[in-house]
């Protein structure tokens, strides 16, 4: 059986997000690369030269559109002049949005570039810069370097991403390196061996470095065998459905069940695994197991979600310097984004961007901005268009430099360190560029950075905790900043516990994630058991969400060191069950506000109120709120107050700092006692909890989701 390697969206999930797997081709099967000369010779073609940085013509450069499958494209190579022709057909993407890229890369010289393409291309000038080269080394648990390894390159892009480039073999130590490639891109590297699992290392760079040393990859043995059966929607046996393996530092594996609906893999490793099944009617389903289970059962549904992209909005412009000549390979990107990626401009200063409206949701309402970055001669600039322009011409300007120092709590520097930068919009924040890596002395330099602007820098390093600092808009003439040193935590405590549903029952496989102040970002899954154990966590609170794959989602607060922690699960997102409600407020005068820090200004007499109790330091919250705040003036013309209350368990100072931040526009008050005690006094079962009273101030609703609130003021008409 042979493979082919393919990119599968998860649009399911609304994440943007996609895997590179093996599936399976039969013999019958035809892909791009099988196809003939004269057939692929007769599609419009895209010529062109390519240039070192002095204008030189480069012999030998090896071209090829990403992602392969959607360009219909054989590559090529560049002859003695520096020339290239290829076949390239506009791919059809109405499935989901990719950008086709030409990816152009000089491995003797270690000289790269990616240039963008669309439906107007046809000839390009490509002008190759120093590439950047990925080194590493690949050992089993034993620590003995794994001479048969191999890694492969992974390319991401904002909607997806793929592999790109030969698979490159480990030496005899194990050790391998990948170069010539486009700086200023976000990567992964692959490292898999056979008879072991494989990992994924995200591929951090800064704005100077060319030459980056990954941690050793450690392989899991696969010595583990799985095996099931996949059933229709009538629990019959599914033949030759196409059961894919794969997560996170497992091997990708593929089979096909046979006449009984039956499938197996053998070389597995110990741990989750998640399976997804298709069938060539368009029959789909998933599950996750672990290594070792011999009786899965995978049921199909109805077909995954698919990411559709009839939205989309394409803007071009050129970017100048400060001069007014067009500047090329400079780095832009368009905000609302929730990607880092930054494309490049050509050799005429030009580019390409794309925009879906709906994937930034509300955010989307604020103008789209364009940013231009030019981290060699330290120029940027911020253009936020009008509404519905698709064109953009940006002038360089003098930028901002934010430098600061990482170090532990003992006051030494951290060479592991990372410092990421988000950019601030109206409506929310984003990441901008890769992380930048600290030096032997602990300190970063982000530049490059559109002056200003609102910006957080986000310290952090492994072993420790991560903390943030807010950089508010600066004064135009400062191109220099220096933050006051980040100071992280030691990540030495352990917690652990159980999931349950609302029976007491544990759930397995469920998956859990924790954030908080100064706190790392983990993920698990839980056992058979419902069980759950995370390392590398610091001491002090930490917040923990859970979903099962049955659609129950639950969180809690724990401390670092917790090994007996319970999350219940819910229907609701962002719902905690916990002790039953002693009492529900409809119909009854709502608890008085004075205690909360609230006056009888935030709550008027003869006037609706709508209450929302939160955690301030919670996702679900936070996402209230934000939400709130862009009705607030609706239901201010409408004649109904708003107040937030904060019920969880922040510390005064850090809630009086969180507020100034929020800056919200609506009165925040803040429950005092035992978080139990206080929110069984006004009902709530969960956070967030939205309460609305008629004009005397009595509940006449409570517990209801956002999206119900229109239909309740109706009903208070009424």
């Amino acid at each position: 059986m042979r493979t082919i390697r393919a990119i599968i969206p998860i649009g399911a999930l609304g994440l943007g997000l996609a895997w590179a797997i093996t599936i399976p081709a039969s013999s019958e099967a035809t892909t791009t690369a099988d196809q003939s000369d004269g057939e692929l010779n007769s599609r419009p073609k895209l010529t062109g030269v390519v240039r070192d940085g002095s204008g030189a013509p480069l012999a030998g450069v090896e071209l090829v559109v990403w992602p392969s499958w959607g360009g219909a494209s054989k590559g090529g190579i560049t002859d003695t002049n520096g020339h290239f022709v290829m076949t390239w057909n506009q791919p059809d993407r109405s499935g989901f949005y990719y950008e086709p890229l030409l990816i152009a890369r000089d491995l003797k010289k270690n000289l790269a570039f990616a240039q963008s393409l669309d439906e107007a291309t046809t000839n390009l000038e490509l002008r190759l810069e120093p590439g950047l080269t990925v080194t590493g080394r690949a050992r089993d648990a034993k620590g003995k370097p794994l001479a048969n390894a191999k890694a492969e390159i992974m390319w991401w892009t904002e909607h997806m991403g793929g592999t790109v480039g030969k698979t490159v073999p480990a030496d005899s130590e194990g050790r391998f390196e990948i170069n010539a490639l486009p700086p200023g891109r976000h990567y992964g590297v692959i490292v898999s061996a056979e008879g072991y699992g494989q990992v994924t290392h995200d591929v951090a760079q800064d704005a100077q470095g060319r030459r980056i040393e990954l941690e050793p990859y450690v392989l899991p043995l696969a010595d583990q065998r799985i095996a099931g059966e996949v059933l229709d929607g009538d629990d019959k046996p599914v033949a030759d459905a196409n059961v894919f393996g794969y997560g996170d530092g497992q091997p990708a594996s593929n089979a096909k069940t046979d006449a009984k609906g039956q499938f197996s893999f053998s070389a597995v490793c110990a741990g989750p695994i998640h399976l997804q099944v298709s069938t060539s009617n368009g029959g789909f389903g998933d599950t996750t197991a672990e290594g070792g289970e011999t009786n899965v059962i995978i049921q199909l549904g109805a077909a995954g979600a698919v990411f559709t992209s009839s939205s989309t909005i394409k803007i071009r412009g050129r970017v100048t310097d400060l001069e007014g000549k067009p500047a090329p390979q400079v780095r832009v990107s368009l905000f609302p984004s929730f990607s880092a990626a930054e494309k490049q401009t050509d050799g005429e200063g030009c580019f390409t961007l794309t925009f879906d409206p709906r994937q930034a949701g509300p955010a989307a309402q604020s103008s789209p901005i364009v940013v231009a970055r030019d981290p060699a001669r330290n120029l940027a600039m911020a253009m936020e268009l009008e509404e519905g322009a698709t064109n953009a011409n940006v002038r360089l300007e003098p930028a901002l430099t934010l430098a600061g120092r990482v170090l532990d709590p003992d006051g030494k520097a951290l060479t592991n360190a990372q410092a990421q930068l988000w950019f601030h919009t109206e409506r929310m924040a984003s990441n901008l560029g890769s992380p930048v890596r600290a030096d032997a002395d602990g300190r970063f330099e982000i530049r490059a950075l559109p002056r200003g602007r609102q910006y957080t820098v986000l310290a952090s390093a492994k072993g420790f905790g991560q903390e943030q600092r807010h950089v508010p808009a600066t004064d135009t003439a400062t191109n220099r900043l220096e933050l006051d040193p980040f100071t992280l935590v030691r990540a030495d405590q352990r917690i652990a516990g159980v999931v349950l549903d609302e029976d007491d029952k544990p759930v397995a496989r469920a998956s859990i994630y924790t954030y908080g102040d100064r706190q790392p970002n983990l993920n698990a899954l839980t056992d058979a058991k419902g069980r759950f154990s995370l390392e590398r966590v610091c001491p002090g609170p930490i917040q923990l969400s859970a979903n099962a794959r049955g659609g129950g989602y639950g969180n809690a607060t724990a401390e670092g060191g917790d090994t007996n922690i319970t999350i219940r699960l819910g229907a609701r997102p962002g719902v905690r069950m916990s002790a039953p409600r002693i009492a529900s407020l409809k119909g009854k005068p709502l608890p008085d506000l004075a205690p909360l820090g609230l006056t009888p200004a935030d709550a008027p007499a003869d006037q609706p109120l709508l209450a929302v109790l939160i955690d301030a330091e919670q996702r679900p919250s936070r996402r209230a709120l934000r939400l709130l705040g862009e009705q607030a003036a609706a239901l201010k013309a409408k004649g109904v107050a708003v107040v937030a209350v904060h019920a969880g368990t922040m510390a005064e100072d850090a809630f009086k700092a969180w507020k100034q931040e929020a800056a919200l526009p609506f009165p925040i008050g803040c429950l005092k006692g035992e978080s139990e005690k206080a929110l069984a006094t006004w009902g709530a079962g969960a956070l967030p909890w939205f309460i609305l009273t008629d004009k005397a101030h009595r509940v006449m609703a409570e517990g209801f989701d956002l999206d119900e609130l229109d239909a309740k003021l109706k009903a208070l008409d009424e």
